[in-house]
């Protein structure tokens, strides 16, 4: 049998999901979600005493149309962690400011360099971990 349409994977829990009521997401260009990506993320996750279960990892693919906004609960607060894209491509309309904590309603916003150029860069790092400390700290 010939493949007429090959569906691609789906990249994002589905709209409308309790995933987004976790108390941390994490936001990462789906080109980024290599292995060795994935367990650099891990480790991060892990140094601020956090496993798997306590996130969801949200894949964007580059060309895709996603309003985070749009899918969060907004009486909840929430730990949003962003690597590698814009604030645009989530539908957030705010300055993108690395490595600074940013608080929009009851969420608090980071975003950072891709996975793999903040693994690649003891800089990027550092500034990393400043900031993650700081959202963490409870």
């Amino acid at each position: 049998m010939d493949t007429l349409y090959n569906i691609p994977s789906r990249t994002l829990p589905t709209s409308g999901s309790s995933d987004y009521n976790k108390s941390v997401i994490v936001c990462v260009l789906d080109a980024s979600s290599e292995t060795a990506n994935l367990d650099f993320l891990a480790k991060i996750m892990s140094a601020v005493g956090l496993q798997e279960d306590d996130y969801v990892l949200v894949r964007i693919a580059s060309d895709q149309v996603f309003s985070l906004w749009n899918e969060l609960p907004q009486d909840i607060e929430q730990n949003i962690v962003i690597f590698g894209l814009e604030p645009a491509a989530l539908g957030l309309q705010i300055r993108s400011v690395l490595h600074r904590c940013m608080h929009l309603g009851h969420k608090q916003i980071l975003l950072a360099q891709s996975l793999a150029d903040t693994q690649a860069d003891q800089g990027y790092k550092k500034a990393l971990w400043r900031e993650l400390q700081i959202m963490f700290a409870s």
